[in-house]
């Protein structure tokens, strides 16, 4: 019984009993020896016989609250999946149209080529030759060459923000007979394309700028009622485009 009273911390019980047992046999060194592991165990610091079981007691606390702590913040996480705040995504760019620089329409170019009318329609630039370009067939006259590389010259400066539309023009004789060209359609085309040759060998423009095509006799830009006006129409039409769209 007294070693039962020690181990439960009931030392001063434990001690009365080692005391009687030990009165009564004094012989006896098991008596004896609990007795003196009882008065070790009273010698220790009365602090911390009295601390012990609150150190204990907290630690036990300390457990608890950290395991109870874990459950909760498990909880939150579980719970809150599809509330918590993200992280700030920046939006992407929907796909937007080829974002090169355009001349704004009626501002930014300007075109002074002597001989020639230049006029301004919606996102375009007209330019219209006085008098004709070609002497015969696609082969330009002095005067001609000069003019377009004047206007070759002021175009350098707009590569890559308009494109140049060459419309090659005849007036509406028929090709003679033996002609290199099937008709006035194939002669305005290979008109434009010569224009076009002149303009990036004189100025140094890109081909890529460039787009040609003839509507032949038809459309011609003065009427073929006299010969005067019949020599003006072998000739282009130049149109600028400031803007995005495809012109012919």
């Amino acid at each position: 019984m007294a070693r039962i009273r020690a181990q439960q911390g009931r030392l001063i019980e434990a001690q009365a009993l080692w005391g009687q047992a030990s009165r009564l046999d004094p012989s006896n060194t098991t008596y004896r020896n609990g007795l003196r592991r009882i008065s070790k165990m009273q010698r220790r610091p009365v602090w911390l016989t009295s601390l012990l079981p609150l150190i204990i007691g907290g630690i036990l606390v300390i457990a608890i609250w950290l395991v109870f702590r874990g459950v909760i913040n498990n909880h939150s996480v579980s719970s809150g999946t599809g509330t918590a705040e993200r992280p700030s995504v920046q939006e992407q760019p929907q796909n937007l149209p080829d974002q090169r620089p355009v001349v704004p329409k009626g501002m930014g170019i300007s075109l002074d080529v002597p001989g020639a009318a230049v006029k301004e329609e919606q996102d375009l630039l007209i330019v219209t030759f006085n008098s004709g370009l070609f002497s015969k067939g696609t082969r330009l006259t002095p005067d001609a060459r000069a003019k377009l590389t004047t206007l070759g010259k002021q175009l350098e400066e707009y590569v890559g923000q308009v494109t140049v539309s060459v419309v090659g023009h005849t007036d509406n004789n028929p090709v003679p007979p033996g002609s290199a060209y099937r008709d006035n359609l194939a002669l305005g085309y290979a008109r434009a394309l010569a224009v076009v040759e002149h303009l990036v060998s004189a100025a140094g423009l890109p081909a890529s700028m460039f787009v040609v095509s003839s509507p032949g006799e038809a459309s011609s830009p003065f009427p073929n009622d006299t010969r005067e006006n019949r020599s003006r129409n072998q000739t282009v039409v130049i149109k600028v485009l400031t803007s995005e769209r495809i012109i012919r």
